[in-house]
């Protein structure tokens, strides 16, 4: 791969790799990692400045925004801060600032809580907005919904501040420990899945679109900024304490380098080593996640004359913690069957705390890993949190140890239904697809947001159904109704609202029907590129069948992934499920574009018109404007004469509704536009 490639290929992961954390709340790579590919990339573009990309993340903030929001504009940008990962690159950055001055200053520091970042304006002491950094120069009005967070003040009783005709402080939501692991119980019994981390959980929260959702799940504020600070006193630490005696939810800031007499000294590693140890051995005992400690230039009033990067300050740093590690016992190793039949080792150990949970396993990957690891029964392992999410074993027993404990065999035929096991490569597979563990996996999948998006469906009841016979196979859900008969003869309520998700579902398009298939090498983005070049997922079975060699000429599409397809294809179980699935009416063909990039040929709602107001039940804001342009309608923002529909779910803004009515504009749902795209 040579230069040119290589930035292509980093600017199009880090791009992703930030829409699933600022929108959808998911971290799919640790942040050390994601630093790392950020800092190449800036090291390639400012060699090769000829091959950056208009989109390069290096040149702007990672976005939050939502359009279920209101977007408002900060009135001083939002920005991120850099990073430090050792004591040298902090020192270094303290270096830098020392040289802007031309002497030692003062740096005051605080935790860093792994949150969402927030802005809370005033006016004359009143909380009038809380609004999202965004994507830095404008962010998401949530104010109903901070409101709705205990320790937020709504008003600063001050007289001085209650003078002011604006007042902003910034700082972090975030979600207690304990909230996390209530909530996390709570959507386990739900049939939900739980989220990933208080981070994931905070975001997801603030952002939801009921407020009660905010005030039942226990947020939690630490502030530690203030944007303009009218009066003579300019000290970081000074500020925080006075507002902190207001009232105000303050993280607590200290002088890193101010000797008795209260001037500056050199900043230098012995106090840095301090810092950082002292925090390191707070961190599991505070109530809340904090993934690293923020160094900043105290004296507030000449700090612009660090000035700035394009995405971060520089009078201030972070610096990031290690992953925090831990050394526990194991066991058990339980062996599990996923949809596509791979056995993975999850190793048991006595539960360890680990960055703000509790962590009773972790994935044994593969019989390589395990004997790489001597992993055996008794022995002692260490065990990390990459990027503070997924537990991950990173050190395994003595070598010379392993003979005192019980070894670990990897099973040579399936754990749950007796079949032989088939090694591919480092992993063993289940070929009997009849394997209930498979189907079940295979269900779960299938039903996923990224796949079908049937909400409401979670792997307890899918288990149930599978015991009662009305799930034999994916394409029972299209013959489900309100009322079921099971294997016993009990009848059984099937939930109006999952009925009406699985009608909803035959909306998806083609691509997401085929990564929904559970076929093996077969994700999201190679389904994407399959049908993108195939159009139906008929000509690919065809083409998988005849001739699977010619699918590598598709880039991105392996040997492996070909002759996968070809297995999946050459199946007469598969077909028949295909066939079943096209009968019940699920898209198998991808929309053609036109050049201009719009559907062609007669479609649903050609020449249409359709605004969105509100939230919904079975797809997002952004998925139903995709519908609308992908069946040949055209979506706008505002209700005018020339609207044919106004599309309308919860919350939706009563003005839109009012000027509908007025002008003769006819109100849809979900489900009349759902009816509408299926040609009904």
């Amino acid at each position: 791969m040579n230069t040119q490639e290589r930035m292509k290929e980093l600017t199009k992961q880090l791009n992703h790799y930030n829409y699933r954390y600022y929108v959808d709340h998911v971290s799919e790579i640790s942040d050390r990692d994601f630093d790392m590919m950020m800092r190449e990339l800036q090291e390639l573009e400012a060699e090769f400045p000829m091959y950056a990309a208009i989109d390069s993340p290096t040149r702007r903030v990672g976005s939050d925004l939502q359009q279920e929001f209101r977007h408002v504009r900060h009135q001083v940008p939002m920005m991120s801060l850099a990073n430090a990962y050792s004591v040298e690159e902090l020192l270094a950055w303290y270096k830098d600032v020392r040289e802007v001055y031309g002497k030692d200053v003062a740096i005051a520091y605080e935790p860093k809580y792994d949150g969402l970042s927030i802005s809370l304006i005033y006016k004359y002491g009143k909380l009038v907005q809380a609004v999202t950094r965004g994507d830095g120069v404008q962010g998401d009005d949530v104010t109903e919904n901070v409101k709705c967070i205990e320790r937020v003040p709504l008003f600063i009783n001050e007289d001085a501040v209650k003078a002011l005709p604006r007042f902003e402080i910034r700082g972090e939501v975030l979600m207690p420990f304990k909230s996390f692991e209530r909530v996390n119980k709570q959507r386990e019994a739900d049939g939900e899945e739980p989220f990933a981390n208080p981070r994931n959980a905070a975001a997801g929260t603030l952002k939801s679109t009921r407020s009660s959702v905010v005030r039942e799940r226990g947020l939690d504020v630490w502030l530690y900024e203030v944007v303009d600070w009218p009066w003579d006193n300019h000290d970081q630490c000074n500020i925080i304490d006075y507002l902190w005696s207001k009232g105000a939810p303050m993280a607590q800031s200290f002088h890193v380098n101010v000797n008795s007499a209260g001037k500056a000294q050199a900043f230098e590693e012995k106090e840095a080593d301090y810092i950082i140890e002292d925090f390191t051995l707070r961190r599991p005992m505070m109530d809340y996640p904090i993934d690293g400690i923020v160094f900043k230039v105290a004296d507030r009033y000449n700090r612009n004359l660090c000035g700035t990067t394009s995405k971060a300050p520089r009078w201030a740093i972070a610096y990031k913690f290690n992953a925090e590690r831990r050394y526990t016992t194991v066991r058990n190793v339980v062996f599990q069957v996923g949809r596509t039949g791979a056995v993975t080792p999850v190793v048991h150990f006595d539960t360890i705390p680990l960055a703000g949970t509790l962590v009773s396993k972790a994935t044994g990957n593969n019989e390589d890993f395990l004997r790489q690891m001597h992993i055996a029964i008794g022995g002692q392992i260490a065990v990390e949190k990459g990027g503070d999410i997924i537990p991950k074993i990173v050190q395994g027993v003595d070598p010379y140890a392993t003979k005192d404990f019980q070894q670990v065999e990897f099973p040579k035929v399936c754990p749950e239904c007796g079949a032989p096991l088939v090694k591919e490569g480092s992993i063993y597979y289940c070929d009997n697809e009849m394997c209930p563990a498979q189907l079940q996996a295979r269900i779960e999948h299938f039903v996923s947001r990224e796949a079908m998006n049937i909400q409401g469906v979670g792997p307890k009841m899918i288990e149930d159904w599978i015991e009662s016979h009305l799930l034999v196979d994916v394409t029972d859900f299209y013959g489900l109704s309100s009322w079921m008969k099971n294997n016993a003869g009990r009848v059984v309520n099937i939930p109006e609202k999952i009925i009406n998700a699985i009608a909803a579902s035959k909306a998806v398009p083609a691509h997401r029907v085929l990564f929904a298939l559970g076929i093996r090498h077969v994700g999201a983005s190679a389904a994407k590129l399959l049908l993108k070049h195939y159009r139906s997922i008929n000509a690919l079975a065809a083409i998988a069948t005849a001739a699977p060699m010619s699918l590598t000429q598709i880039d991105g599409v392996g040997e492996e992934t070909a002759n996968s397809l070809h297995g999946w294809f050459s199946n007469p179980a598969n077909l028949d499920v295909l066939n079943r699935l096209q009968k019940a009416g699920l898209q198998f063909e991808e929309t053609a574009e036109s050049p201009s990039g719009k559907p062609t040929g007669t479609l649903p709602l050609e020449g249409l018109t359709i605004v969105i107001s509100g939230t919904f039940e079975y797809h997002s804001r952004d998925e139903y404007r995709a519908m609308i342009e992908r069946y040949g309608g055209k979506n706008t923002g505002s209700v005018s004469k020339n609207t044919d529909y106004l599309l309308a779910g919860d919350n939706m803004g009563p003005a839109k509704r009012e000027k509908a009515e007025n002008l003769g504009v006819e109100i849809i749902d979900e489900k009349d536009f759902l009816e509408m795209i299926n040609g009904k």
